[in-house]
């Protein structure tokens, strides 16, 4: 049961990527007190939620840049408030900020994907 529930939390991160997403929304949704969720969902997914939800962002991100778009724009679109701030999470990520990223690695951004996109 309990899985069922974090798998639509997580289906929910991914639809609303661009979106605000708090741990007191996800637990609503999950149906559980905001403790209990961030427990759960670190225990059955390995990651804090938050730490999972900048990784999807992430990865949403990198496809948009395999697809031209500018960094400001996809910085802004995922919620990052400044573009060093979504370069810094970048580079922390994936070892390279964007910029370098998308000269030097165009044909490896779906491979790093890792999980589903879609």
């Amino acid at each position: 049961m309990s899985i069922e529930l974090i798998q639509k939390t997580i289906d929910y991160i991914d639809e609303n990527i661009q979106e605000e997403i708090t741990v007191d929304t996800l637990a609503r949704i999950a149906g559980f007190s905001t403790y209990h969720y961030y427990r759960l969902f670190n225990s059955m997914i390995g990651l804090p939620v938050m730490e999972y939800v900048t990784k999807r962002k992430l990865q949403f991100a990198l496809y948009e840049l395999s697809n031209g778009k500018r960094i400001i724009d996809i910085a802004m679109n995922y919620g990052f408030e400044t573009h060093a701030g979504f370069t810094k999470a970048f580079k922390r990520y994936y070892g390279y900020p964007p910029n370098l990223y998308r000269i030097h690695s165009p044909d490896n951004f779906l491979y790093l994907l890792g999980d589903k996109l879609c």
